[in-house]
């Protein structure tokens, strides 16, 4: 009887992937790379946040742009975030060594590319 047939029509209700929306062409990234920058020029502009916590917002918008390939970017975020806080905590486990090296060549001010 057909009620037994119904069901069958929900198997081919296949949900359209999540995934598609972090598959973008990549764009001109100075375009990407400045407002992303400052997303995070926002978030740190927050008032009543302490210098610390500036900084580390900072750093994590330099580790985002690191990741995504955007060194100018990163490198501004870092000088940033180092004009905030000298002694920032690069956790080895967090943050990878070459990105290390970056920071530590912003905080030093050897401020040029590699």
């Amino acid at each position: 009887h057909p009620a037994a047939r119904a069901p069958e029509t929900r198997l081919h209700r296949t949900p359209i992937p999540a995934a598609r929306s972090e598959r973008r062409g990549s764009p001109v990234i100075t375009r990407v790379a400045s407002s992303v920058k400052s997303r995070y020029a926002r978030a740190a502009d927050e008032p009543g946040l302490s210098s610390d916590t500036r900084a580390a917002i900072y750093l994590s918008g330099a580790w985002e742009r690191y990741r995504a390939g955007d060194l100018t970017a990163a490198r501004e975020m870092l000088t940033s975030a180092y004009s905030l806080r000298k002694d920032l905590d690069l956790d080895p486990s967090r943050y990878d060594a070459a990105f290390r090296r970056l920071a530590e060549s912003v905080r030093s001010g050897r401020n040029r590319p590699s």
